[in-house]
C-alpha cells in the first residue's frame, strides 16, 4: 500500500520542514498512512456498509460486509489528514524536548485538532468507491439511506 502524502507534502504545509530533521520523513509518513486506513476501517467503513445496506442497528452482520479493498479509497481526500497525522504523532513529537513553552510540542498539539477537524470534514466525503466506477460520486458517500414502504 502506498503512503497517502509524501515528503513534498509536507513541505507544502511547512516550507522549512526539512530544517529540523532528516531528509525524508517516508516512515513516519507510512505509520500516519497507517493510522489513517486504521481509523477509516474503525470508524466509518463498517457504519458506511451499514447504511449502503440499509441496515441501521450496531450489530455484528459480517457477513454482509465486504473486506475493504484500499485499492477503492479516495486516496486524495485522505492526503491533509495524513500530513496532519504524521505532523502530530511521529515528526513533531520526535522534535520537541518536552519543555515549557516548546514550539513543536504546541505545533503537534495544532495539528493534532487539525487532525480531528480534517477528520469531520473527511468522513462526510465519498471516501470509498462502492461501485468500482473509478470515480467517487455523491451518492457513494456513508450516510444513512431512506427506505421507504409504500402500500398499494
Amino acid at each position: 500500500m502506498a503512503n497517502y502524502a509524501t515528503d513534498s507534502d509536507l513541505k507544502d504545509h511547512i516550507e522549512s520542514i526539512f530544517d529540523y530533521g532528516p531528509s525524508s520523513f517516508e516512515k513516519d509518513l507510512t505509520k500516519a498512512t497507517a493510522d489513517v486506513l486504521n481509523k477509516i476501517k474503525a470508524e466509518w467503513w463498517t457504519k458506511a456498509v451499514q447504511s449502503r445496506n440499509g441496515i441501521r442497528e450496531t450489530v455484528d452482520y459480517g457477513f454482509l460486509f465486504p473486506t475493504l479493498n484500499t485499492a477503492n479509497l479516495n486516496t486524495a481526500a485522505l492526503k491533509s489528514l495524513t500530513v496532519y497525522r504524521a505532523f502530530s504523532a511521529y515528526i513533531f513529537p520526535k522534535m520537541t524536548k518536552f519543555v515549557e513553552d516548546d514550539v513543536f510540542l504546541r505545533q503537534a498539539e495544532f495539528y493534532a485538532d487539525r487532525f480531528k477537524e480534517e477528520w469531520d470534514v473527511v468522513k462526510l466525503l465519498p471516501l470509498y468507491d462502492f461501485d468500482e466506477d473509478a470515480s467517487f460520486e455523491d451518492i457513494e458517500r456513508r450516510g444513512p439511506m431512506s427506505r421507504r414502504i409504500v402500500r398499494a
